[in-house]
């Protein structure tokens, strides 16, 4: 009698370590399913690094104008100025004894078109601005052999106004002007300090500011 209630015991015992094992693992099924879904579902820590990142992504590099040589190479670069201020450069193309030019000013201003002008709407490098071609501004310089055009824009940079003036001589060819026009497209700016703007853009070889 006493070896049948001890038999009845250890099954008895048994069972509830085979209950205990399988709620265990059970708990350990439902906690392992829970990290998985919050992996990937759509609070994932992943997409949340992510978006912490892209948001303290830096701003425009500081670049500068290309140099004085007439064999500046291609590439990125780019301007940073204040309100007031304008820095320029020009690509020169000698053709037998004679040569040609395209110029491009940059500045900071509220008013691009101080000479006047009726600009038209127009939509550059992404920005939403004004045109004027074609503008006689005599603050707009340019040292080809007379007879230049220049072109005007009134370019948005946040809060603050970006002027471009892109000038040819009769020589240009229209690829030329086109390559030029090109710049201008490729212009990406941003606020800088208290009143400026920083820009970068690409250059096709010969640019310089010489």
């Amino acid at each position: 009698m006493w070896l049948v209630a001890t038999i009845v015991a250890l099954a008895a015992c048994a069972t509830q370590t085979t209950d205990d094992t399988s709620q265990a693992g059970s708990s350990r099924a439902a906690a392992s399913t829970t990290v998985v879904e919050d992996s990937v579902g759509p609070t994932s820590v992943t997409e949340s690094v992510a978006s912490t990142v892209g948001s303290a992504a830096p701003g425009l590099r500081q670049l500068g104008l290309p140099g004085m040589s007439l064999d500046e190479p291609a590439g990125e670069y780019g301007w940073t100025s204040g309100s007031g201020e304008r820095g320029g450069m020009h690509r020169v193309v000698v053709d037998g004894s004679e040569s040609r030019q395209t110029q491009l000013v940059f500045g900071v201003s509220a008013n691009c078109f101080h000479a006047g002008g009726n600009p038209v709407p127009v939509t550059v490098a992404g920005l939403d601005g004004l045109y004027v071609e074609p503008y006689e501004g005599s603050s707009v310089t340019f040292s080809g052999r007379g007879g230049g055009t220049t072109g005007a824009y009134a370019l948005p940079i946040g809060d603050r106004t970006l002027c471009v003036y892109l000038t040819w001589d009769p020589a240009t060819t229209p690829e030329e002007l086109r390559a030029a026009r090109e710049v201008v497209e490729s212009i990406r700016g941003e606020p800088h300090g208290e009143d400026g703007i920083r820009i970068n853009f690409y250059l096709e070889a010969g640019w310089d500011t010489g």
